[in-house]
């Protein structure tokens, strides 16, 4: 009874499986092939690591084609971040790409990595083709540049002379200049300072670029962008604009009309620049760069009535602490 039984389930499963391979056979006979694979999408993934990884043929039967194994074997590539898999009939399977956007090359042990926005290492992706993209190191610095970055774009004219930004103890940043200052940002209210730096840049012209046959000053490595591993004689020649290292603190005042801008830093030894502060205070009495209107103090009125030879002191807003 049970071999029975046995038997006619195998004979039937051998029929539905000639019933299926007729089917598919006669529905390809009918023009159902494939014929089209159609990209949408496709910006950095190479064309033939594509089509090895989809495993297709042009004009095998469009019934054979599983679009699940397909998603699947597709999403291993390293450049694709989602897509979709469709059947168009009779002839067309179309593959949509979501590809990860490159945005810095993280410096390992094994050399130099691109990177995506979420900090991801973009498998296959070749970084000879991305020597334009910031180089970030440190450690935890990948899951956390984005960030970074996203300040470092709001100053278009600043961020063009950065080349690299290193992760310090997990909390701050360094900024890599091309002409080989180092900026180190605050670890709280990075995006004000490096505004702040930014306009007084743009006025004062206190970041000055270096003649390019400095290797150190306007060149990045080929092979070694990252390590940091200059002189120390070219180290000890960096400047801040015609300021030579003096290694003592300084500020920089910015008096305007609306308000006074105060910055403090130092440079180091190495041509390493510190902001220790910063601060910010309502201007009054200036207008186009000139004194017009003393508050707060006493004057005679005899000095109204004559023309003098200079403006009369006039005392200035206490900064903020």
């Amino acid at each position: 009874m049970m071999a029975g039984l046995l038997a006619t389930g195998i004979f039937a499963y051998a029929e539905r499986g000639r019933l299926s391979t007729g089917f598919v056979t006669a529905s390809a006979d009918a023009g159902l092939r494939l014929q089209t694979i159609e990209v949408q999408g496709r910006a950095h993934t190479p064309k033939e690591v594509l089509i090895a990884a989809s495993e297709l043929t042009l004009g095998q039967p469009m019934l054979t084609i599983s679009l699940p194994a397909l998603h699947e074997r597709l999403a291993t590539i390293g450049w694709v971040r989602e897509i979709a898999v469709e059947r168009r009939m009779p002839s067309t399977i179309r593959l949509i790409l979501t590809e990860r956007v490159p945005m810095a090359l993280l410096q390992t042990e094994a050399g130099h990595r691109v990177i995506d926005e979420h900090g991801d290492i973009i498998s296959g992706a070749d970084p000879a083709a991305f020597g334009h993209l910031t180089v970030v190191a440190g450690s935890s610095a990948a899951s956390n540049a984005a960030p970074l970055l996203n300040i470092l774009r709001t100053e278009p004219e600043l961020f063009a002379e950065v080349w690299a930004v290193t992760y310090r103890s997990e909390r701050r940043w360094d900024v890599h200049l091309r002409n080989g200052i180092r900026v180190r940002l605050p670890e709280t209210d990075p995006r004000t300072a490096w505004s702040r730096l930014a306009v007084i840049d743009h006025s004062k012209r206190i970041i000055d670029p270096r003649p390019c046959g400095d290797r150190h000053a306007c060149a990045r490595p080929d092979d070694r962008r990252a390590e940091y591993s200059g002189s120390r004689q070219g180290e000890r020649d960096m400047r801040l604009g015609s300021r030579r290292n003096s290694h003592k603190p300084f500020a920089i005042l910015d008096i305007g009309s609306s308000k006074i801008c105060c910055m403090i830093g130092e440079i180091d030894k190495l041509g390493t620049l510190s902001l220790i502060g910063q601060g910010t205070h309502a201007s009054a009495g200036m207008r186009a760069g000139e004194v017009n209107v003393c508050r707060n103090s006493a004057m005679p009125s005899a000095i109204a009535s004559r023309a003098p030879s200079a403006p009369p002191a006039c005392p200035l807003p206490r900064s903020a602490s």
